[in-house]
């Protein structure tokens, strides 16, 4: 038996020395070990060298045991007090080690109560054994200078088998938030040199729990490497998937980009129409919906290239695209955005926007709005009863920029404590239960705090559960236009676009247009519509150079994504084929610097789809010669600079501001629009108001009132607009007797309209040649075919009629007929138009 333990002794010695050996490099391996964070690469490195130097101290003891010199005197304590110190020590670096990882793989904030517990146990049992050193509480030599158990020695066990225990239960506790892959080899470290110690109770002079502390020590560098490996194999996987969800970005942006160019093309055209001859309320329902349809549309352009750009957001190369802005029209555009959303739910939506914001600004508008946009929208989304509020403020302003303040506050569902942290990340969403019919990603939120941050501003939340939410978007941008937007008005007629005006007219240009699909060659002919030029259409690659065979083009528009020949083919060839015409591309892609990208392969430019109608135009301009561009200026394009002589009457009406209106409604014919559609509606308006006045119904009455401040201010009625507005914010107030007081007051002045703009009804008159009387047969011609299209509920047909007879001096009593018979077709009331006509 002594011959066995002799032969073991003699084997652990020289597994010491290897071990010792492994664990020197594996503390050069560790700290070049980049991967893991610093403080989980200083407790394995701590481990490693404690592990080192415990194997070579033990060694050293066991060599110098029975050595009765002076040196072997002080080797043999030295050393057996380093091996009891460093097995403690590395009990106290592997509890550093689970701290580090429970707090970065298992996302714990603060490390668990039973980690203090295992350091205050590594602190005593350094301790103890200072105390045994000094003692021999723990062991003793004998004359020989050999090592001998004390009668305390197992109290020198106490304190590394509690530390283990301790760990052995946190991880059992608080395993699941590791997972059983990083769980079970940390449980197999915990209990093999629990139970080495307790074998090495009774089996007196092998170092069995050293060596297996050590070997575990070892175990636990290869268990991280694994797991770097796992981490790598993850990396590759989520590159491939990062390359996937790129190809697949490209090509949805190209099949939705697609449709939009189409949806914009055809949107611009009606804004673009010509309004001569139809119904004033007609056409301004029409521009208003074409105007919503402009917005939306360009909101969901720039949420396609912000979805694009969500790899640059990861890798935080996303740019800022900063240019001078319009805040009214920013206003305006979101507020058009979210006001379906508000109408389907029946909330309120308040908004209280500082007179003092400077009218132009200049910076990322498109980021401002996409933030804001997503605020509102998430207000609506969790927002059942009640409303919210949208406050902007200026909270900080000098010479050069202006720090702002969007504030949406709203009385939902709010949100509580400890979901706090998880609101501003990708994909989270909260309260799955509750709000399971709510669509989403939770992405928009994290986009909006990453954009905030870019734009050097902040993003961020109160809220009380059950009560609602405070969202707080701060941003600095510089100023363009210092002048004060003023008071701030939700409904702005002044929005609907102006007439259309070419910037020239180029009849002899000839365009060839190329694209396989025939809605957006349908766009690009009405985009170009206006410029007179000549634009030829083909669907295919090779029909465009069959084209250019027979005919020459002073410009070619090139589809990039075409079947067969796509747009970079059908180029090298046109260029092999010699036809060195200017060629643009046009792609529904997006490229964030597409110019290079597209002159590198050969164009000269490109367009993105959707064509901005501005841009194509410029395009054309600089590509074409200049001797066949016309100019064309205001003049010639007839725009009206000032009301017409016929009108002038109204520069003396009472109540009426017509400067003011022109500018408010953005040009003379807009203000013309604006008048007769205010003129028309004064009955229908008043009678809505009288109603909800004797109902006592406030919220529809504070409603009516609040347009009739808007639609007044537009027309330049100055004075009942600010009667209006005092009546509207007592109602906000809920200041009924107020209301109540004054309300007929304002319906009396709101009547005198009738009178005041009355004229206005007689000015088609005016344009029509003194001699143009209808003849009787013709006159009884329209009114027999108004009774058959009035009949069939026919508009087109009706509107054509109508427009017909104010070509003509029409008899008093007719005119009459025709003047009511036009003002129900303007509210499509067909009943009454039947009855106008008798």
């Amino acid at each position: 038996m002594v011959d066995l333990m002799d032969f073991l002794r003699n084997v652990q010695l020289s597994f010491m020395l290897f071990l010792s050996g492994a664990c020197g490099v594996l503390v050069i391996l560790t700290i070049n070990t980049k991967t893991l964070s610093y403080k989980r690469r200083c407790a394995l490195v701590n481990m490693e060298v404690a592990a080192c130097l415990l194997l070579l101290m033990d060694r050293l003891a066991y060599a110098y045991r029975g050595d009765e010199s002076s040196i072997g005197f002080w080797m043999v304590r030295i050393s057996n007090f380093s091996v009891y110190f460093f097995s403690l020590y590395i009990s106290h670096s592997f509890t550093l080690y689970l701290v580090d990882l429970f707090k970065n793989e298992g996302h714990v904030k603060h490390p668990y109560k039973q980690f203090y517990a295992c350091e205050i146990l590594f602190a005593i049992g350094a301790l103890m054994l200072c105390y045994s050193q000094f003692t021999g509480l723990y062991y003793g030599f004998d004359a020989t200078n050999h090592y001998v158990r004390s009668s305390g020695f197992l109290i020198s066990y106490i304190c590394p088998c509690m530390i283990t225990l301790i760990q052995l239960y946190t991880l059992i506790r608080h395993g699941n938030r590791l997972g059983k892959k990083v769980l079970l080899p940390l449980i197999i470290f915990v209990v093999f040199p629990y139970i080495a110690t307790l074998i090495q109770i009774f089996t007196y002079g092998l170092s069995l729990t050293n060596l297996t502390m050590v070997g575990l020590v070892v175990l636990l560098y290869f268990f991280e490497i694994r797991n770097m490996n796992d981490l790598e194999q993850a990396r590759l996987k989520a590159e491939e998937a990062n390359s996937a969800k790129s190809r697949f970005l490209a090509n949805m942006s190209h099949e939705i980009r697609t449709p939009i160019n189409t949806i914009m093309g055809m949107n611009e055209m009606i804004l673009r129409e010509n309004a001569e001859g139809v119904p004033t309320k007609y056409f301004m329902s029409i521009m208003n919906y074409s105007n919503d349809i402009r917005v939306a549309s360009e909101s969901l352009l720039g949420l396609i290239n912000d979805i694009l750009d969500l790899s640059k957001i990861e890798s935080g190369k996303m740019n800022l695209v900063e240019q001078e802005y319009d805040v009214k029209e920013l206003l305006h555009n979101l507020i058009t955005m979210i006001q379906v959303r508000i109408n389907e739910k029946d909330l309120f939506f308040k908004q209280n926007i500082d007179e003092k914001i400077p009218t132009k600004l200049y910076g990322d508008v498109g980021k401002v709005k996409q933030v804001v946009l997503n605020l509102l929208t998430n207000a609506v989304k969790y927002t059942n009863e009640g409303g919210f509020y949208l406050t902007v403020t200026v909270i900080e302003k000098d010479e050069e920029n202006c720090k702002l303040l969007f504030t949406v506050k709203d009385t939902g569902i709010g949100i509580k404590d400890e979901d706090m942290d998880k609101l501003f990340s990708a994909f989270e969403r909260l309260d799955e239960r509750k709000n399971s019919s709510i669509q989403g990603t939770g992405l928009g939120l994290d986009i909006s705090r990453q954009f905030a941050q870019l734009m050097g501003g902040t993003l961020t939340c109160d809220s009380i559960y059950g009560m609602g939410s405070t969202f707080a978007f701060i941003v600095d941008q510089k100023i363009v236009d210092d002048t004060p937007i003023g008071m701030f008005m939700e409904e702005d007629l002044s929005d609907i676009k102006n007439k259309y005006i070419p910037k020239f007219e180029a009849p002899e240009v000839k365009i060839l247009a190329v694209d396989d699909n025939k809605m957006n060659l349908t766009v690009i002919k009405g985009l170009l519509k206006g410029l007179k030029t000549q634009v030829t259409t083909v669907e295919s690659g090779q029909e465009c150079l069959d084209v250019l065979a027979k005919e020459s083009f002073h410009l070619v528009l090139l589809d990039h994504m075409m079947p067969v020949m796509d747009g970079v083919d059908t180029l090298n060839e046109m260029r092999k084929q010699g036809y060195n015409v200017p060629t643009i591309a046009l792609t529904a892609n997006y490229y964030p610097n597409g110019n290079e990208y597209y002159k590198d392969l050969g164009f000269d430019g490109y367009l993105s789809k959707p064509v901005d109608a501005d841009l194509l135009e410029e395009t054309i301009k600089k590509f074409v010669p200049v001797d066949l561009i016309n100019e064309i200026s205001v003049e010639d394009a007839n725009v009206l600079k000032e009301l017409p002589d016929e009108l002038k009457w109204l520069e003396n009406t009472e109540g009426i501001d017509t400067e003011e209106g022109i500018k408010n409604s953005g040009g003379v014919e807009n203000y013309m629009f604006s008048l007769k559609l205010f003129l028309d509606t004064i009955e229908d308006n008043e009678e809505v108001i009288e109603k909800a006045f004797q109902k006592k119904d406030y919220k529809l009455l504070t409603i009516k009132i609040h347009a009739l401040k808007s639609s007044a201010r537009i027309i330049g009625a100055i004075h009942l607009s600010s009667f209006a507005a005092k009546l509207e914010e007592a109602g906000k107030k809920e200041n009924w007797p107020y209301l109540n007081m004054f309300t007929p007051d304002l319906l009396t002045e709101y009547r005198s309209y009738l009178d005041r703009l009355s004229r206005l009804n007689e000015y088609e008159r005016y344009k029509v040649a003194a001699d143009s009387q209808i003849k009787p047969e013709d006159l009884k011609q329209a009114y027999e075919a108004l009774a058959e299209l009035i009949e069939a509920m026919d508009i087109d047909g009706t509107e054509m009629v109508l427009s017909d007879l104010k070509q003509y001096i029409l008899p008093s009593s007719d005119q009459a007929k025709i003047s009511a018979i036009e003002k129900a077709f303007h509210q499509y009331d067909w009943d009454a138009m039947e009855k106008a006509l008798g």
